[in-house]
């Protein structure tokens, strides 16, 4: 297949030329993938660089970059390696010369360790370094950021991409260690701290609980925009619109009870079980469970309490002829869904790999009239736009970058009619709560990637 790049497409690829580091946010189904191969096949040809390293998570990295490397015939000379399989064969994968090397974020701490080892024996077979998805570092706790920062603060990556959709899925204080893994804190500081002082206020009664000062989200667009590309789908695509719409669901008696009992009391009793929620955090997250249909107790087994929303389900999709999307959230949700739906497809986080290739292509092609689908498997970089334009929440997730890495599965380019995105709500829960955060942080992260167009345009 021929690829006829798309002009933001080829500014964004001579943008990472440029840029030896680079954050390129592109809305989901923008083409990012495709802007940062076009621009790596360039350095290739050049003989700038020897190789790409490139993490992502795990469909996006065994599906979708192979994908992208395929189907183009521009692509198509160049060589990729997906590591996975035993220590000895990924090692193996690695000093394999390739073009491309292709790896899961969960193997990021075993890469650092087994780089460093490397790096004393041999010259390694890549020197840039891609981070795909990179809001999966947006914790500056967590072991990947600290694991890699060594390295990307070395010599031995000298160009370092990042490329995300969501570049702030829950609030600024997510970019801070995206960029240091990226300019070494020249930007936004070397210590998230320092970070936190400067552009946050804090509640002097509650630490945990702060505002972004008045000047800090114009003062952190502006330190980040030189280093940062742009794309937002509306300002380029001519994508049809999302409507999002509620179905909303009456807890049965019982249930209702049980839910009343946590949000008052911490504690409840089922089926002669007593269960027991510690603080705040786990009430909120006991109601969720009981709004999804049950509960768990502490040896991790489940009691039903209803299944609303899947009866609410069947009879949504007795009403349609179209395909249909359906994320699921919880293992109890799961284990109904097999129960009620025998014999369903459903891509999660157990589906073997050769399976989720198997059910993306026919989703693609229409011959399935619905697919669960978990957000943590396929809410990045996976194609189903080509499949249908439905898609019914069971439950929806606190985190905004999974909603909207979801909702873009079918948003994106290649759509040509009106996404339609249903949320099944249980009435006076938690459900509602969900609802008005999901829609604030999408509200901060559009006015983050508007500053940051328009600084670009300058």
């Amino acid at each position: 297949m021929i690829l006829i790049p798309k002009e933001y497409q080829q500014r964004g690829s001579g943008f990472v030329i440029r840029n030896k580091r680079a954050a390129i946010h592109m809305d989901i189904g923008t083409g990012k993938t495709a802007t940062t191969v076009g621009a790596c096949s360039e350095l290739l040809d050049t003989f700038e660089i020897r190789g790409v390293m490139v993490f992502a998570p795990l469909k996006v990295a065994t599906l979708a970059w192979p994908d992208e490397l395929t189907k183009w015939d521009a692509f198509k000379k160049y060589t990729f390696n997906i590591i996975r399989g035993t220590e000895s064969e990924r090692i193996r994968l690695l000093r394999k010369s390739a073009d491309f090397y292709l790896l899961n974020y969960d193997w990021m701490s075993w890469w650092v360790e087994w780089v460093r080892k490397e790096i004393k024996i041999r010259p390694l077979k890549f020197d840039m370094l891609v981070l795909d998805e990179s809001s999966r570092l947006k914790g500056s706790d967590s072991n990947r950021f600290k694991n890699l920062k060594p390295l990307a603060d070395s010599t031995r990556f000298p160009r370092i991409v990042e490329l995300t959709g969501t570049p702030s899925p829950e609030h600024y204080e997510n970019l801070w260690s995206q960029y240091r893994l990226l300019d070494g804190g020249r930007r936004l500081g070397q210590f998230v701290t320092h970070f936190r002082d400067k552009y946050y206020d804090y509640n002097p009664y509650q630490r945990f609980e702060k505002e972004l000062k008045d000047f800090a989200a114009e003062d952190i667009q502006n330190r980040i925009a030189d280093i940062t590309y742009t794309i937002r789908a509306e300002d380029y695509l001519e994508l049809p619109p999302v409507l999002e719409h509620n179905l909303y669901i009456e807890l049965p008696k019982a249930a209702r009870k049980i839910y009343d009992e946590f949000e008052n009391d911490m504690i409840t009793k089922i089926k002669d079980t007593v269960i027991i929620a510690g603080n705040a955090a786990i009430v909120s997250e006991k109601c969720r469970q009981v709004a999804s249909g049950a509960v768990y107790k502490v040896d991790g087994t489940t009691i039903h309490v209803h299944k609303e929303k899947l009866d609410t389900l069947k009879e949504f999709l007795e009403d349609l002829d179209e395909p249909v999307l359906i994320p699921y959230w919880y293992r109890h949700e799961y284990d109904m869904i097999r129960k009620e739906f025998v014999g369903a497809p459903i891509l999660g986080p157990n589906t073997h790999e050769k399976e989720s290739a198997k059910i993306i292509e026919q989703w693609n092609k229409g011959k399935l009239p619905f697919v669960f689908v978990h957000p943590g498997s396929v809410g990045h970089g996976i194609n189903l736009q080509y499949g249908g334009r439905i898609l019914v929440w069971l439950t929806v997730p606190w985190s905004n970058d999974l909603y909207r890495q979801m909702c873009g599965r079918l948003h994106r380019m290649g759509q040509t009619k009106p996404v339609l995105v249903y949320r099944i709500l249980a009435k006076n829960t938690v459900d509602m709560l969900i609802d008005e955060v999901i829609a604030g942080k999408e509200f901060n992260q559009q006015g983050l990637r508007k500053a940051l167009a328009k600084l670009q345009d300058q």
